[in-house]
């Protein structure tokens, strides 16, 4: 089937919610705290949560640090326990999304999933495109 495009979470719900989500594939945003290039690791912040992304799927991708950015992928069971927990955002694709209000996109999402113009949970979505 369609590689899935992602159910948009906060940052913070990724990480509240961690292992429940394994296998599911989300769509979220944060800024660039680190990037480890030799590992292929970065870490993806956003209100004070942070969330460990495996970016070998998405490189030679430029990560800058403080840089905004919006990451699909899944969610796997990261081995090791460490401040982000033990969840790792595998992400397939990426993309520079600096100057973007998020506070704001995600109010103006949550007004369209209260009116009910998005599929349940978006899951229905199998379109890659990353509109926003």
């Amino acid at each position: 089937g369609d590689m899935q495009s992602g159910r948009i979470f906060r940052l913070g719900d990724v990480c509240r919610q961690g292992h429940t989500l394994i296998g599911q594939s989300v769509r979220t945003m944060g800024r660039i705290a680190s990037y480890d290039v030799t590992c292929s690791v970065a870490i993806l912040e956003f209100d004070g949560q942070q969330l460990k992304v495996d970016t070998r799927l998405v490189e030679p991708q430029p990560l800058r640090q403080n840089s905004l950015f919006q990451m699909i992928g899944e969610i796997i069971d990261d081995g090791c326990v460490s401040a982000s927990g033990s969840i790792l955002l595998r992400a397939r694709v990426c993309r520079c999304v600096d100057g973007l209000d998020i506070k704001l996109y995600y109010e103006a999402l949550d007004i369209r999933r209260q009116c009910g113009s998005l599929l349940p949970d978006d899951t229905q979505q199998t379109n890659t495109d990353l509109s926003i």
